[in-house]
């Protein structure tokens, strides 16, 4: 048999004011308001606050990992820009265009030698068509030359002029005294982990490139 009480304090009934029982509007949190039956007022409010407790526990544990994820990127993001702000007015007293990967080219010619433009662009990470304006500019500089390559006649080898030998070696010092302030208290053992932690990184953005 059913009970008339609980139908006509029936959520529905309740909102359509058909119902004929005692009830108020209780206030769980400063987002939900509901009305419930006075009878069981206190029942029905001591569950709600066990529902609405794991609830917030979920949501601050989702937002705490969440907030953790925001600061790394925005680490990595400042690290980037120190990076830039650190070594930008350096490559440019040395008459180099920064934003193009100059700096980052003279460095690979200097420890390989001469090597193919798309060898060259992957060794860079970037694009042929950037890489081809970059070497425009570069050659046109005088800091380097396209040479015939003895392997295939479609392509060309890109090689280092003296002028480009020399300030490519001054690009390596740099690099290196940056590489020094990078680790600078950092002990052997956090460097490696480090490095090791940034490789996990480095792989889960590679995965995810087109």
């Amino acid at each position: 048999m059913s009970n008339p009480y609980a139908r006509d304090c029936s959520y529905g009934n309740l909102l359509s004011g058909k119902a004929n029982c005692h009830y108020r509007r209780l206030t769980v949190n400063s987002s939900i308001q509901i009305f419930a039956p006075q009878v069981s007022q206190i029942l029905f409010i001591a569950e709600l606050n066990k529902f609405s407790s794991r609830s917030f526990g979920i949501n601050a544990y989702r937002k705490e990992e969440s907030m953790k994820k925001e600061q790394i990127r925005n680490e990595l993001f400042k690290i980037e820009v120190l990076r830039q702000r650190l070594m930008r007015p350096q490559f440019i007293a040395l008459g180099l265009t920064v934003g193009q990967g100059q700096p980052r080219i003279l460095k690979e010619l200097l420890f390989e030698g001469s090597m193919t433009q798309k060898k060259l662009a992957d060794a860079c990470l970037l694009d042929v068509t950037t890489m081809s304006r970059t070497l425009d500019r570069m050659e046109q500089a005088g800091l380097l030359v396209r040479e015939s390559n003895p392997d295939c006649r479609r392509s060309w080898l890109i090689a280092l002029t003296e002028k480009g030998m020399d300030i490519a070696k001054k690009v390596q010092q740099i690099f290196e005294e940056t590489d020094k302030i990078y680790c600078s208290n950092l002990s052997e053992k956090e460097a490696e982990q480090l490095f090791v932690l940034l490789q996990k990184v480095e792989d889960n953005i590679s995965q995810n490139c087109k």
